[in-house]
């Protein structure tokens, strides 16, 4: 245990990843922040109203310090989002967050708690060598125990969500997702809508509700721990875009899917293009393809090799050269914004390789 302890703790990894999650956090944490001015100064102050601090009366600010308070906060956010003094002010905005919330409890939301705590650990990372906007970037490694520190704090997200529902009779049986789909289609009606009748009887259909809940629950408990098992990591995040897409659509959870999205950075593996993408510049529809594919290339995966005579290939990390379909169910499986595609072309490819080769006879 020592021994892993202290690996865990010495070990270095590349911080590019680091550096684009730290500029999306600081726009979560600005985004925030903004809300908490204008709800101040449209509502009025919190403290004048009915509240619950966690801390003594005497510890909550007064109306000026608080909205001082946030507009540091919106400060800090916005160095991280620069890249210019970024981890102090993760540590600041995640800190003034984490002290308001202590304000009053009634502002108390469990997405931003999260927020605030990644922020903070984030700031304990080597985030601010990547993505900056004054400065040259650099390829830097650092120590990744705060990264693991995150990780962690994700799965625990998961997990507590998972046997919190589990252990709830209304939940587990679909009483409680039954409610929300019948109040869909209130809201559908009272607007005017006429949704066809398949899905009035879908929606309405205890039995869907129930399916639905007993598969939440399962989702989440794999999200817990099949985020971290080599072998189900890419499983688990195909899994999760879509389980936060529909937690989107279907509930009020301010940025929450859009912070575990950013926050599966985390569990790609930082090391930088260690696939590559073999092309024939003097093809005119491969070398476009190349261009978008360093576009869309945000994590820094791909190595483009230019070569004469080449065929249009993806190398994956163990050598292995993909072809055709397989070459793209790699490069979907690694660029972000083609993941949601890549578990349907895996198996279409999976299915194309079974069929047996047309006889020459």
């Amino acid at each position: 245990m020592r021994q892993f302890i202290s690996r865990v703790l010495d070990a270095e990894r590349p911080a590019y990843l680091l550096g684009l999650l730290r500029v999306l956090l600081g726009l979560f944490l600005l985004i925030g922040s903004l809300g908490a001015l204008r709800e101040a100064l449209e509502n009025g102050y919190f403290a004048d109203f009915f509240h619950i601090p966690l801390l003594p009366e005497w510890a909550v600010p007064s109306r000026n310090v608080y909205l001082g308070l946030l507009a540091g906060r919106c400060v800090g956010a916005c160095l991280a989002m620069l890249g210019v003094g970024s981890r102090f002010g993760l540590l600041s905005a995640a800190s003034i967050g984490l002290y308001l919330q202590c304000c009053d409890r009634l502002h108390y939301h469990n997405n931003r708690y999260v927020l605030e705590l990644l922020a903070f650990l984030l700031a304990f990372t080597h985030c601010d060598r990547s993505f900056r906007l004054l400065g040259t970037n650099q390829a830097a490694r650092g120590p990744y125990w705060a990264a693991w520190l995150m990780k962690v704090q994700i799965s625990l997200v998961y997990a507590t969500s998972a046997l919190s529902k589990l252990v709830d009779a209304d939940w587990r049986g679909g009483q409680v997702l039954h409610v929300r789909y019948v109040h869909v289609l209130d809201v559908a009606a009272a607007r005017g809508h006429d949704l066809p009748s398949f899905v009035q009887s879908a929606l309405g259909s205890p039995l869907l509700a129930e399916i639905s809940s007993k598969s939440a629950i399962a989702g989440e408990l794999f999200l817990a721990i099949g985020l971290w098992l080599p072998a189900t990591r890419a499983y688990a995040l195909w899994l999760g875009v879509f389980l936060h897409f529909g937690i989107q659509v279907a509930a009020r959870v301010e940025i929450f899917s859009y912070l575990m999205g950013a926050s599966y950075l985390l569990f790609a593996v930082p090391e930088l293009r260690e696939r590559k993408l073999e092309f024939d510049p003097q093809v005119p529809g491969d070398a476009r393809r190349a261009r978008w594919v360093a576009r869309l290339d945000w994590l820094a995966r791909f190595e483009l090799v230019a070569r004469s005579g080449a065929a249009w290939s993806a190398i994956d990390r163990d050598g292995r050269a993909r072809h055709g379909l397989d070459a793209w169910v790699l490069l979907a499986r690694a660029l972000p914004l083609a993941f949601p595609l890549w578990l349907p072309l895996s198996a279409v490819a999976k299915v194309k390789g079974r069929r047996p080769a047309p006889s020459d006879a």
